[in-house]
């Protein structure tokens, strides 16, 4: 790994951080980057999931008053996003990466 693939990165990553801060979305600039330096499709999907973890987390306590107030209505929608997690993990793990890169 070279200097201009650490520069591509580390930026990707603190544009996606600001990204998802102001509305989501930010894994598109951290999927794209890890592609980019040579990483397979698969990897960089999972990769990029990880590398914004801790700011989802940290807007999820920052948030924590509001997603009370608003449980009952995120309550379906939270289910209905694990269902659609899983599904997708499960996808992902038993396809190809040919595929992966297809879609």
């Amino acid at each position: 790994m070279n200097f201009a693939d650490i520069f591509l990165l580390s930026g990707s990553g603190l544009v996606a951080g600001a990204v998802n801060a102001l509305a989501g979305g930010g894994t598109i600039f951290t999927f794209s980057a890890l592609v980019a330096v040579g990483l397979p499709a698969v990897t960089a999907n999972a990769t990029s999931a990880v590398s914004v973890l801790p700011g989802q987390i940290a807007s999820t306590t920052a948030y924590r008053r509001e997603i009370a107030v608003a449980f009952r209505r995120l309550l379906p929608f939270s289910i209905i996003s694990a269902i659609g997690g899983i599904a997708g993990s499960f996808l992902l793990l038993n396809t190809d990466e040919s595929a992966f890169r297809a879609l």
